[in-house]
C-alpha cells in the first residue's frame, strides 16, 4: 500500500477525498485520520509496544485502535482476527541504529543545516510536500474552474491566486 500524506485545517476535512493508505493531519485541532477500506478513522488512541513479537503476543486487541511498533514506527489496526498494516515509516533513528549495529561505524553529524540528514531538511521537506492527486476527480459545478482533476485544480488555482499554501499560513498566520 502505497501511504500519502495530507496536512488540513478542520473546516476542509471533508473536502479532502478519501484515498486508501492516506494519512490526514488536521493542524488546526492536531486530530489524525487514517484511510483504509475506503473509510476514514479517526485515530482517537495510539498505543504503542516495543516490537513486532510484542504485538503478536497481545490477547485481545482493541478494535479500531492504532498500534504503533517501536522498533519500526509502522502502524497497525486488529481486524478480522488480523493484524493490518495502515502505514508508517523507518525512521532515520531506527535505520541508523540498526545500520550502527551491523557496521560498527560511529552516526554521521551534518555540518550544515541543508544536508539530507538533518531535522531542519527534513522539516523543510514535509512543509513543501504537496501529495498526489492526479487521478482525483475534481467537480468544477458552481465554480469558475475548468480542472477535472485535484492536481489540475491546485494548478489552476496557483496560476490565478498564488500558492496555496502559502496562502494558508497567512490566513492562519503563520
Amino acid at each position: 500500500m502505497k501511504v500519502q500524506h495530507s496536512i488540513v485545517n478542520n473546516s476542509k476535512l471533508n473536502s479532502v477525498p478519501v484515498v486508501n493508505g492516506q494519512i490526514v493531519y488536521v493542524k488546526d485541532t492536531h486530530d489524525l485520520y487514517f484511510d483504509v477500506d475506503n473509510t476514514r478513522t479517526k485515530a482517537t488512541d495510539i498505543i504503542f509496544v516495543d516490537t513486532l513479537q510484542e504485538r503478536d503476543a497481545i490477547q485481545s486487541p482493541t478494535p479500531n485502535k492504532v498500534y504503533c511498533v517501536l522498533e519500526t514506527n509502522y502502524f497497525y489496526r486488529y481486524e478480522n482476527d488480523s493484524w493490518q498494516l495502515i502505514g508508517g515509516d523507518v525512521t532515520k533513528s531506527y535505520v541508523d541504529d540498526n545500520f550502527l549495529k551491523k557496521t560498527n561505524t560511529t552516526a554521521f553529524t551534518p555540518t550544515e543545516n541543508y544536508h539530507p540528514a538533518t531535522k531542519k531538511y527534513v522539516d523543510d521537506s514535509l512543509a513543501s510536500y504537496t501529495p498526489p492527486a492526479a487521478d482525483v476527480e475534481f467537480d468544477n459545478t458552481g465554480t469558475e474552474i475548468e480542472a477535472t482533476t485535484v492536481e489540475e485544480a491546485i494548478i489552476e488555482l496557483n496560476t490565478k491566486i498564488g500558492n496555496l499554501n502559502t496562502l494558508i499560513e497567512e490566513i492562519n498566520g503563520e
